[in-house]
């Protein structure tokens, strides 16, 4: 479902009229009547082997929740060469402890939960 909405967006970005009946989607007639002076970027989120090599093949970019060394090594050798995103949560403080936040930063005192999928890597461990 992804891959033909994937590619039925880049059809309408490329094209004046887009007619598709496709496993997913049919469409008629659609048009964009203010299209981008050149394509948005679409990052694909992946979780393992099978999305990485997706987001490799129709994305322009990979989305982890976490760094995860084993999924960007697949999307790369599955011939991805967009940019990889990541992020990770955390709270600083300052090592005075002050309030007013003029000491220097401090490493995180505490981490929020993560939003990472289970079995995946925490960053710090790659």
């Amino acid at each position: 479902m992804l891959e033909e909405s994937i590619a039925l967006i880049h059809r309408m970005w490329s094209e004046e009229s887009v007619t598709h009946r496709g496993d997913y989607f049919t469409v008629e007639d659609a048009r964009i009547l203010d299209r981008p002076a050149k394509p948005v970027p679409i990052v694909i989120s992946a979780f393992g082997e099978d999305s990485a090599e997706l987001a490799a093949r129709i994305g322009d970019g990979l989305w982890l929740s976490s760094l995860n060394a084993d999924t960007i090594a697949t999307f790369e050798q599955a011939g991805g060469s967009g940019p990889i995103f990541s992020h990770l949560t955390l709270c600083l403080g300052t090592r005075s402890g002050r309030s007013d936040r003029t000491g220097p930063p401090a490493v995180a005192q505490h981490r929020t939960p993560r939003p990472v999928a289970p079995g995946t890597q925490d960053r710090a461990r790659l």
